[in-house]
């Protein structure tokens, strides 16, 4: 992760812990329409939680869930492994 996940979030999601060292829901969003400050509170609970689970996602096509990806950090192309 940059530099910019080191900075607080301007914002705070709607966050559901779910076990005592790892996991949480989060609930209410878009992942296809996060503006900056979304997307950095999402980073922020990635590295919190390890593992996010985020409901109601299926209207994101396959070019839509590789930007999200995108936005959060690298992502590799599995078709060079």
């Amino acid at each position: 992760m940059s530099s910019l996940s080191e900075r607080p979030a301007a914002v705070r999601l709607p966050i559901t812990e779910l076990g005592p060292h790892f996991g949480a829901e989060i609930r209410g969003i878009d992942l296809g329409r996060l503006d900056d400050d979304q997307v950095l509170a999402l980073r922020q609970a990635l590295v919190k939680y390890k593992v996010l689970f985020v409901r109601g996602q299926d209207g994101l096509d396959d070019s839509q869930q590789i930007e999200f990806g995108r936005r959060l950090g690298e992502v590799p192309d599995p078709r060079l492994r």
